[in-house]
């Protein structure tokens, strides 16, 4: 658990590593960082999200689960982590994002916590179709 703390662009692997524990110990599944795993992903954030836990509980878990989906982009599409500049931050809302192989920047885990909060209704496995789509044009 991270705790006060926020990922950067180095540290981005071990924060996915981390969820991929937690799946591992707790549910006894695995992510193995495929856009497949994502269904996963979908499922449990929905699950968790019904029992309407208290505001705040969930925002470091999120932001890991944010950080396994940024990932499988890099893993699955050639994206790689970024630290963002002063102005990406303001449009982001956090100093990290994932950039794809034709240049755009990516937010996984603002798109993972908007879900989550129902403010999006675009989930994990839409977000890396997406952004792996555009990545490819």
């Amino acid at each position: 658990m991270h705790l006060g703390s926020t990922p950067t662009a180095s540290t981005a692997p071990r924060w996915a590593e981390d969820i991929v524990d937690v799946a591992r110990e707790g549910a006894r599944s695995e992510l193995d960082y495929s856009v497949a795993s994502l269904r996963y992903v979908d499922r449990v954030l929905g699950e968790i999200r019904d029992q309407n836990p208290p505001e705040g509980l969930m925002d470091s878990m999120l932001v890991e689960f944010g950080c396994y989906l940024g990932e499988v982009l890099v893993r699955c599409a050639g994206a790689t982590w970024v630290d963002l500049d002063e102005g990406q931050r303001a449009g982001f809302g956090r100093g990290l994002g994932l950039r794809t192989p034709d240049g755009r920047l990516w937010d996984p885990i603002g798109a993972v916590v908007s879900w989550f909060a129902r403010r999006s209704g675009q989930s994990a496995q839409a977000f890396v179709r997406t952004a792996s789509v555009v990545a490819h044009r």
